[in-house]
């Protein structure tokens, strides 16, 4: 969205809105053409492109569009030396047309709403001398009186299309507020649009808690079990354990509490093991039964069990050191967050200075991994819930809200696009709320 700014015109919020708008003005100037922002790893410094007429051809052009002012020497790690390489990439680097040919840019405008000083123009062209008269720069009240001539309703058009946008949100709201379906669905006769505004307003809130280990990795690895008979059965439960516990270690890793490389390395010794019992039972059996490899398939019953007589103590010691490694990752990879979690319990942190408070995101993950381990593998120990207002839902701010169906996720929302719709509708804000349904937009 612009924002009123100076006596300069317009300031933008991202520099993908002055994209947009510089596209919107070349699309409205006479004998221009083929008007495209580009995106991605292949604009090679190139944010806009268009077409002018040449003597006998079209020319292509590139713009290379600044949010921001545009300072310092090209030696220099600022503004200057980005704008530089970008509009240098711009020229040495073809465009890719749709058919497959290749286009070499003509001329760069480096664009952005504000004044451009001259020794950063001459810094900047100066550098660019083999390329001399094929760089313009277009900043501050040039480029606004580019608009006033070219596309004088701009502000207009925007304020139009925000209105339009505004007003037909709420208009679905009024008419799909559940109220209004509740009335509709037992028959209770029309209701007032005025209920859209109806809210229940929730507590938000947050609990944290400390964990320890829990007994889930002696139960899976349970080494006294090597000593009894062991079926097919048994080591295919065997089999699944350890898959099981492998899976956790690296669930643990994807939600960055242990390093990938450890991880990895544990997938390897686990994988190892389950190879290795597999392989000592099929020599135990055969060993039993009397039989060459080929023939155990055949040979070996559902039923056959067999004890793992000569190679019981290397198991053992393996599957002991398996265990005590998965304890020991488990156990440092909660150990400083942990801590983290209890200082937090334990202190005096109030709601409002919590969210700024650098520890609370880790506390947080903590919690979130818990509730997606299977039971048994971390324990809880303190916990404390923090309620947070909703004056601290603050904009620029992200928020993730959690919580069962039917606890007012979506009327939240709902209610709170109104709230700021309002707002931006009595200038008292400037921020164009945006509510995307997710189930119209997840096919």
């Amino acid at each position: 969205m612009a924002k009123a700014a100076t006596d300069t015109g317009f300031r933008f919020d991202s520099e993908g809105l002055l994209q947009q708008a510089i596209a919107g003005l070349l699309r409205r100037m006479p004998n221009v053409t083929g008007v495209q922002i580009l995106q991605g790893a292949q604009e090679y410094g190139k944010d806009v492109i268009f077409y002018v007429p040449g003597l006998a051809d079209t020319l292509l052009c590139a713009c290379v569009v600044k949010n921001t002012v545009i300072s310092g020497q090209v030696s220099s790690t600022s503004g200057a030396r980005t704008v530089f390489l970008q509009a240098q990439q711009a020229l040495d680097t073809p465009h890719v047309t749709g058919a497959g040919n290749e286009e070499y840019v003509q001329r760069v405008y480096v664009i952005t709403p504000y004044p451009i000083a001259p020794t950063t123009i001459a810094a900047i062209s100066g550098a660019l001398k083999e390329k001399k008269g094929q760089v313009t720069f277009v900043g501050g009240s040039a480029v606004f009186d580019l608009f006033r001539t070219y596309w004088p309703d701009f502000a207009a058009d925007e304020a139009d299309s925000i209105s339009l946008y505004l007003s037909d949100s709420k208009r679905a709201f009024e008419d799909s507020h559940p109220i209004a379906e509740v009335a509709a669905m037992f028959q209770l006769g029309s209701v007032d649009k005025a209920t859209a505004w109806i809210h229940v307003p929730q507590v938000f809130c947050r609990t944290i808690a400390s964990y320890q280990p829990g007994e889930a990795v002696e139960q899976l690895i349970a080494v006294d079990d090597i000593d009894r008979e062991w079926t097919k059965e048994d080591l295919h439960r065997w089999t699944l354990k350890l898959q099981k516990l492998d899976n956790v270690i690296g669930t643990i890793s994807e939600w960055g509490f242990i390093n990938r490389a450890t991880s990895e390395s544990f997938h390897h010794s686990s994988s190892d093991l389950i190879q290795v019992f597999n392989n000592e039972w099929s020599k135990a059996l055969q060993a039993k039964l009397r039989v060459r490899a080929e023939d155990l398939e055949v040979r070996a019953g559902s039923r056959a069990s067999i004890r793992f007589e000569q190679s019981r103590g290397d198991l053992k010691r393996r599957a002991q050191e398996l265990r005590a490694t998965a304890n020991a990752m488990l156990d440092r990879s909660i150990d400083r967050v942990s801590r983290v979690a209890r200082a937090l319990i334990e202190g005096e942190v109030q709601s409002d200075a919590l969210l700024s408070d650098e520890n609370f995101s880790d506390a947080c993950g903590l919690n979130d991994l818990a509730g997606v381990l299977p039971p048994g593998f971390l324990e809880q120990n303190q916990s404390k819930t923090w309620e947070f207002p909703l004056s601290s839902l603050k904009h620029g701010a992200s928020f993730l809200l959690v919580g069962a169906a039917g606890y007012g996720k979506t009327s939240f929302c709902r209610w709170r696009f109104l709230e700021d719709a309002e707002q931006l509708r009595c200038h008292s804000s400037n921020v164009v709320p945006v509510y995307v349904p997710l189930p119209l937009v997840s096919g």
